[in-house]
């Protein structure tokens, strides 16, 4: 994954403030689609060196991670003794999530899916670990839009057929390292809301909510919140919800387990 993994300890600290006010977003969208009991249990999966977590601790939430890189975890560790805080921050990969079945209320993904080597099994591992009622709330590329920080040099990428997107990550991971950020997973799975929401309800989910029927008009800017009516406009029609997305960079879904 990106550099997340290995970022030094003063940047990290220096961004907590933006996870607790991104988390006070997050939260707030994922409410309009189900109502998540007092202290829910939460997991966030490819959560780096635990920045999440900490700030959906001090939202009041009983919150974890999963994280692969060692790196990420070992800077964790540091995180944790300058902060003064217990992160409970597991080892593992999200196709095999290390929990029992039915243990969480919520699972959060950001910037994660497209960096993994089986998406399918992901969506299914979440399913497994959500109790009922439960949500997963994840962000992820946009394969409508032509903007994206995936890749350098490669005008409107997202665009390109899956397969050619997937042959130039490998040759660039390989020959060009740092068109891709020097990553060792670079993206490989690119969405439209169909793709998302065919994978997610063949995982078992049986509701999917796109980033339009997320939008709250109390967490928008004062001038920004005049216009909330064009979302409105926006998510009661399917086809409007198409054209907006070539506009936004990557995309944000809530899957719904019964």
């Amino acid at each position: 994954m990106k550099s997340r993994a290995k970022r030094e300890l003063s940047y990290i600290i220096k961004e907590i403030p933006q996870y607790e006010e991104t988390i006070g977003k997050v939260m707030a969208a994922i409410s309009t689609g189900i109502k998540l009991p007092e202290q829910a249990a939460v997991l966030d999966i490819g959560c780096a060196q635990g920045l999440w977590v900490y700030a959906a601790q001090k939202s009041g939430f009983a919150a974890y991670g999963v994280e692969p890189s060692p790196d990420a975890l070992r800077t964790s560790c540091k995180l944790q003794q300058v902060l003064g805080v217990d992160l409970p921050i597991m080892g593992g990969i999200a196709e095999s999530i290390p929990v029992a079945s039915s243990t969480f209320d919520l699972v959060l993904a950001s910037s994660v899916l497209e960096h993994v080597a089986h998406p399918g099994q992901v969506f299914s591992e979440v399913y497994r670990v959500l109790k009922r009622p439960g949500a997963f709330w994840f962000y992820t590329t946009n394969s409508l839009c032509p903007l994206q920080s995936e890749i350098r040099g490669y005008p409107l990428f997202p665009w390109y057929p899956d397969s050619v997107k997937r042959k130039i990550m490998e040759f660039c991971k390989e020959h060009r390292p740092k068109r891709v950020g020097y990553s060792d997973a670079p993206a490989m799975n690119w969405f439209t809301p169909w793709k998302a929401k065919r994978m997610l309800t063949k995982a078992g989910f049986i509701r999917v909510l796109d980033r339009w029927d997320l939008a709250t008009e109390e967490h928008l800017p004062g001038r920004a919140r005049r216009l909330f009516f064009l979302v409105r406009f926006i998510r009661r029609t399917p086809a409007l919800k198409v054209i907006a997305d070539i506009f936004r960079p990557g995309c944000s879904y809530l899957a719904l387990k019964a």
